[in-house]
């Protein structure tokens, strides 16, 4: 029930723009793949894709994008489990070019080289109201 809150606390511009999708952890897909809706049809949230035609899975027919980085259930109370929104609204901002140093010297005695690459980037938020946060409550 809370991640269909979830889908509707989305403004329905958003949620309608196409560029929507749920985001969380690995191990919070593996515990919504387990649930179902107390319904008496008890129809999973969790529908698989289909790798023939390229279709992806999806929740509650939103497509999910898995972020290893996000809050994980066992992470407790006002954990951020799962993000819902128009992540077309969301801009990634790369503020220098990408840089690639070759490192001659410090592997000489193995008679290799080494490469070191830096990108200095971040991102933002344009618009708050395009993407929600599903928070676990305190106990």
């Amino acid at each position: 029930e809370e991640i269909v809150d979830l889908i509707h606390s989305v403004d329905r511009a958003y949620r309608q723009a196409g560029n929507t999708a749920l985001m969380m952890h690995d191990s919070t897909l593996a515990a919504i793949r387990k649930l179902a809706f107390g319904s008496s049809d008890d129809r999973p949230l969790y529908q698989a894709g289909n790798a023939q035609t390229g279709e992806p899975g999806t929740i509650e027919g939103q497509p999910f994008v898995i972020n290893n980085d996000f809050d994980e259930l066992s992470d407790g109370a006002s954990s951020n489990v799962i993000a819902f929104g128009d992540w077309s609204k969301y801009y990634v901002r790369i503020a220098n070019d990408m840089q690639l140093v070759r490192l001659d010297e410090r592997y000489a005695d193995e008679r290799v080289v080494g490469f070191f690459m830096y990108l200095r980037a971040d991102g933002e938020l344009m618009d708050a109201s395009a993407i929600k946060l599903l928070t676990l409550a305190a106990s």
